[in-house]
C-alpha cells in the first residue's frame, strides 16, 4: 500500500484502468463527494469480488481523513493480496485543501 496525493489521484482516476473508490458511508458521500464510486468500507471486499477486480488492478481509496482508507488498504494488500493499493493522503479533508475546493456535491 502506498500513499498518493490528491492531485496525483485526480490525474490517475481519469484513466479507465484505475479503480477509484470512496469508502465513506453513504451519508458522508451524499454530503460531499468528488464523483468516485461510493462503496462503504464494509462492502469493498464484496464489491471487488463481484466485479472480478484482479489482484493486480490499481485501486485508489478515499475516506474522510485517510485513516479508514489506510486500514482497508493494508488489509487489501497484506491479507487479500492486492498488489497496487493507494490511499489518498489525508482523505477528503486533504483533497479539499490540496485541490483548493470549498464545497462539492
Amino acid at each position: 500500500m502506498k500513499n498518493i496525493s490528491a492531485k496525483d489521484a485526480n490525474t490517475l482516476c481519469q484513466g479507465e484502468q484505475w479503480v477509484c473508490l470512496d469508502i465513506r458511508e453513504t451519508y458522508e458521500y451524499e454530503a460531499e463527494n468528488i464523483g468516485w464510486k461510493n462503496i462503504p468500507m464494509a462492502d469493498v471486499m464484496n464489491y471487488l469480488h463481484q466485479h472480478k477486480i484482479t489482484l493486480e488492478a490499481p485501486i485508489i481509496l478515499l475516506c474522510n481523513t485517510g485513516r479508514r482508507a489506510a486500514a482497508l488498504g493494508n488489509l487489501l494488500h497484506r491479507e487479500a493480496g492486492y498488489t497496487e493499493v493507494y490511499v489518498v493522503e489525508h482523505g477528503m479533508e486533504g483533497w479539499m485543501r490540496e485541490m483548493n475546493l470549498n464545497s462539492l456535491t
